[in-house]
């Protein structure tokens, strides 16, 4: 999850550490970054609210699609 390893990054937090103020094991947070697992409702949750990503970023098919995410077969324009 890009998001989620760039906010690491960013903040010099390893995986470890987040684990830990989350209360999780450190390979719940490592397979997550690399994307092989999903965090569930309850930790997309507790991530977001440490890391202030956004919900939709975290679990998109709980949360919905981020707000300026148009589907495909959407136009730019109104149908009249």
């Amino acid at each position: 999850m890009t998001q989620l390893r760039d906010y690491l990054k960013d903040s010099r937090k390893t995986p470890s550490a987040l684990a830990k103020e989350l209360g999780v094991q450190p390979s719940t947070i490592t397979r997550i970054v690399r994307g092989e697992r999903q965090p569930s409702a309850r930790l997309a949750r507790r991530i977001a609210h440490a890391t202030g990503l956004a919900l939709a970023v975290l679990r998109p098919d709980v949360y919905g699609p981020m707000p300026d995410h148009r589907p495909d077969n959407a136009s730019a324009e109104p149908a009249a």
